[in-house]
């Protein structure tokens, strides 16, 4: 029950505290990067590392599913050899704005979403987005690939 108040406390934080960024704010994949380890950090979890190489598999993932028009996991996640775990989360929406605050809420009230994202077990993180056409629209989807070595 704790978590669950931690996690509206902070999911709202989220949307009060953060203002919209102006066109010269960093880059969304940076915030959503940000926004994450914040949150693992209320839940008393080790902040994640960036990795070019799960950096590399989320962005081409992301651009795989918009040009095949396909959203979904694999049977196997796409990272590069070497990592002994690999989480996924996956998201897309309509419109190209990247909307990273929005897109991180609702990870996190999907439990297994909130999962892969909180889970000690991962130390590494990449994120990726794609914009395009995707079902009829224009759509913005954004993968983050979490790994250990």
């Amino acid at each position: 029950m704790r978590r669950i108040a931690a996690l509206l406390a902070v999911s709202v934080g989220l949307v009060v505290a953060l203002p919209a960024a102006p066109a010269s704010a960093k880059s969304a994949e940076v915030k959503m990067f940000k926004q994450i380890n914040q949150i693992r950090k209320a839940y008393g979890v080790p902040k994640l590392r960036g990795s070019w190489s799960l950096l590399y598999s989320a962005k081409r993932y992301a651009r795989l599913m918009m040009r095949a028009n396909y959203f979904g996991h694999q049977a196997r996640i796409p990272v590069a050899s070497g990592w002994n775990a690999a989480g996924e989360t996956l998201s897309w929406h309509r419109g190209w704005a990247a909307k990273p605050r929005r897109t991180l809420i609702r990870w996190l009230h999907s439990p297994g979403h909130r999962s892969v994202l909180l889970s000690s077990r991962y130390r590494r993180i990449g994120l990726g987005k794609a914009r395009g056409n995707y079902a009829g629209t224009r759509a913005t989807m954004w993968v983050v690939h979490v790994g250990r070595r």
